[in-house]
């Protein structure tokens, strides 16, 4: 399975910090964010004209998808014209608009800020195209790609997620602002909804 190929790999990763991680409740969160997409999946508008790549959800109470969820750290549904975030995840389908995650693992964001995976390594590499390629076939040219962060840009699981889409990295755009925040004004100017 991809996602364990994945974990292996940033167990090995940890293992050189003197961490580990819990398989199984690692597992557990990645079922449970996995069902969410895939339920979302089939129900959003097509074609699908954005896609907002977030860096990971922590775990699935927090996770972007997860109904149940009051509320997203992610983005401020208010941006969009929207009062919560079941109202934002409706416009989003409606409008076919896509949030999808670079990386699978809902982890700590510390460990995806600190730690550097090696995207030479052939395991490591060909589950992250596995997972990527499931957006190959649901997007077009027309398609936007949008980093809620600026940062993933120069992770090179950046360049392994464009060049399995058939992109380029010069073709990010991105919403994020200095404060972490999302960028108010850069949303208005990349997302022509109605």
């Amino acid at each position: 399975m991809t996602h364990e190929k994945i974990l292996n790999h940033i167990n090995e990763k940890l293992a050189g910090h003197h961490l580990t991680l819990d398989n199984k409740a690692v597992t557990n969160e990645y079922n449970k964010v996995k069902t969410a997409w895939d339920k979302n999946l089939k129900v959003i508008k097509r074609p699908i004209k954005y896609v907002i790549i977030g860096e990971a959800t922590v775990s699935y109470d927090n996770y972007f998808y997860n109904r149940k969820g009051d509320t997203t750290s992610f983005l401020n549904p208010k941006h969009f014209g929207c009062k919560n975030k079941n109202e934002l995840i409706d416009f989003f389908n409606n409008n076919g608009v896509l949030v999808f995650d670079l990386y699978p693992l809902p982890l700590s964001t510390f460990i995806y800020d600190n730690i550097k995976f090696d995207c030479n390594d052939n395991a490591y590499r060909a589950a992250l195209e596995s997972y990527y390629s499931v957006l190959k076939h649901r997007i077009n040219d027309d398609t936007k790609i949008i980093l809620r962060y600026a940062k993933l840009k120069k992770r090179c699981e950046s360049s392994i997620f464009m060049s399995t889409i058939d992109r380029k990295v010069l073709e990010f755009m991105d919403i994020s602002s200095s404060n972490m925040g999302a960028n108010q004004l850069k949303i208005k100017e990349y997302f022509l909804l109605p």
